[in-house]
């Protein structure tokens, strides 16, 4: 974490990409959850944009696959999603 810190630092704002899943209205930050708690640490704004999965999955597919074995939740509030 603190490496990510250190990379972080002297920003103002970061933008991370995470997995268009419009069939849950939500998106999948399937990497760089140490970034985005490096950047909240600072105090950084956060943005994201959405990108289709390499291989166009989406829906239960999308979820199964990039599924890295911790419930999914809201990354605002840290409510369980599903």
């Amino acid at each position: 974490m603190a490496q990510k810190i250190e990379l972080l630092r002297g920003e103002t704002t970061i933008s991370l990409p995470v997995y268009d899943c419009p069939e849950y209205d939500c998106g999948i930050l399937y990497n760089g959850h140490h970034t985005l708690a490096a950047a909240r640490e600072l105090g950084l704004v956060v943005s994201f944009y959405f990108v289709e999965h390499p291989e166009g999955l989406t829906g239960d597919n999308l979820l199964d696959q990039v599924h890295g074995g911790d419930d999914y939740y809201d990354i605002d509030n840290g409510i369980d999603f599903f």
